[in-house]
């Protein structure tokens, strides 16, 4: 006797469904944690920029907690079972400081300078000596044409563009379940991952109400098998030392 149609249906749909279930369960995803460093050493209470733009006594280390940071970081990494194969950094001492440091928790071999990940080149605060406080009145936007035209600061659209050539790269040479670290800037990553979300350049002036990581914080991107982000979240444990946005 032949089966009834509806009931081979039913057992088909069955049968779809819990392949794609499986299929689904199975999937493995690729991880790219974007880090900022540390929190930074600066005495002076003055707006910093790139290394090469600031005298040698002002470059900025990071602190004694800034390191501290580095290394829970790192901790909460080991102790999350994500598989790190590849961490690149910023050529800006304060970043390199804390590749170190959270290096030493996750002993990655595959850890390298990537200029690409640097900050922004703004040097007009730095030059006119503008404060941190002055900075947070702006409130923290740099990016004002009519305000730092003369510094020739750089737009949001090349930085955006060099950190995103840097994504492409590592989630290309990332293997499924593998992790890779691309340690940064606060603004670079906001930036980046706010157009991202958005899919448009967000408001220079709300910049750091959005998506903005504060020192030494992690911000997780998850991929999928096609390379597609599927969600982000900040990485967080009672153990991590958050610093703060400026």
């Amino acid at each position: 006797m032949n089966a009834h149609p509806e009931g081979v249906a039913v057992a088909l749909s069955f049968f779809v469904i819990n392949y794609w279930i499986m299929k689904k369960t199975k999937e493995k995803y690729k991880y790219i944690i974007l880090v900022r460093h540390g929190e930074p050493n600066n005495p002076k209470k003055i707006v910093y920029n790139l290394d090469e733009v600031m005298k040698k006594e002002d470059i900025i280390h990071i602190t004694v907690d800034g390191k501290k940071q580095l290394r829970a970081l790192g901790k909460v990494i080991n102790q999350k079972k994500f598989r790190v194969v590849r961490i690149r950094y910023s050529n800006q001492i304060r970043a390199v400081e804390s590749a170190l440091e959270i290096n030493k928790a996750l002993k990655v071999k595959d850890a390298k300078v990537e200029p690409r990940l640097r900050d922004v080149y703004a040097p007009g605060g730095y030059l006119e000596r503008m404060t941190m406080d002055e900075l947070k009145r702006q409130p923290g936007n740099i990016y004002n044409r009519s305000r730092w035209r003369k510094y020739h600061h750089e737009t949001p659209e090349s930085i955006i563009k060099r950190f995103d050539d840097v994504f492409q790269e590592t989630k290309n040479n990332l293997k499924s379940d593998e992790t890779a670290i691309l340690l940064s800037h606060g603004d670079p990553i906001a930036w980046w991952i706010n157009f991202k979300v958005m899919n448009k350049l967000p408001d220079s002036k709300q910049l750091r109400n959005l998506i903005y990581p504060v020192q030494g914080q992690g911000l997780m991107v998850v991929l999928d098998s096609e390379n597609k982000i599927i969600k982000h979240y900040y990485l967080k444990d009672p153990e991590l030392l958050l610093g703060k946005s400026y």
